[in-house]
């Protein structure tokens, strides 16, 4: 996404733990933009203070128009696989209570409660912009936050999704405010190419068992949703799918 919005002429700051990971990407950007790694832990409120310093010392209040909120992680022992066959209601019970309860607590405070003090901490940023309508915030959301599927038991993960997305209808209402006038969106990717979506085995089995008919979706496809959401300035507090028609062949979902 980085990539995408500096191929479009941006300066794009891309912010995480990671600074390995943020130079290469940096690195890797030729052509129009620029990409300027940031070093910042979403989770510390004082890291996101001196973060947001740093952005408007080099930017300038008034020149900031899209803040892109992204932040998660998916936890293994936080996926539990269905059981198959005859089971009694307490050996399913059990599987689901071995979930580690502070494994839980990381994955909302990272997918969840991070994203929101991100949004609010850059919000002042993007509200200086005189452009009125200009200036937005986008999360990403995900499939998983409006299935009702449990993709082989990933509650906490699918949780904090949905919970992003109600996060992000809420902060577009109250950043509507003349005082404001930031817009709030949210794209809501299926199954991508990603650190955390690696096709393992037979490509056409696990395309099965995850529910995908067609392929994943590509760079192209979440940039063009990303554009529409950055540029639109009547949209305002949608969480648009991307996910190649995932929700609708997946009858368990509700869209």
């Amino acid at each position: 996404m980085a990539k995408s919005l500096a191929a479009s002429g941006a300066r794009v700051y891309i912010a995480s733990r990671r600074r390995e990971l943020l130079n290469r990407i940096a690195a890797e950007h030729t052509g129009p933009g620029e990409i300027i790694p940031l070093t910042l832990d979403h989770s510390d409120k004082e890291s996101l203070k001196a973060a947001v310093a740093e952005v408007s010392k080099k930017v300038g209040l008034w020149k900031s128009k899209t803040f892109l909120a992204n932040a998660a992680v998916l936890r293994q022992r936080l996926i539990t696989p269905q059981l198959q066959g005859d089971f009694t209601p307490s050996e399913y019970a059990d599987m689901l209570f071995a979930q580690p309860m502070e494994d839980w607590d990381e994955l909302l405070r990272i997918n969840l409660s991070a994203v929101y003090f991100s949004c609010v901490a850059f919000m002042p940023l993007l509200a200086a912009n005189p452009h009125k309508e200009r200036a937005s915030i986008v999360t990403i959301g995900s499939i998983s936050g409006t299935t009702t599927i449990s993709q082989t038991g990933q509650y906490a993960y699918n949780a904090a999704k949905a919970g992003l997305h109600s996060l992000t209808k809420m902060l577009a209402t109250d950043f509507k405010h003349l005082s404001i006038g930031v817009r709030v969106n949210c794209v809501a990717p299926g199954y991508f190419p990603s650190e955390m979506t690696i096709v393992s085995g037979d490509p056409i089995e696990w395309n099965r068992v995850k529910g995908v008919r067609e392929r994943l979706g590509n760079r192209d496809d979440i940039a063009s949703a990303l554009y529409a959401l950055c540029t639109n300035k009547y949209m305002n507090g949608v969480v648009l799918h991307v996910d190649g028609g995932w929700l609708l062949d997946n009858p368990a979902s509700l869209n």
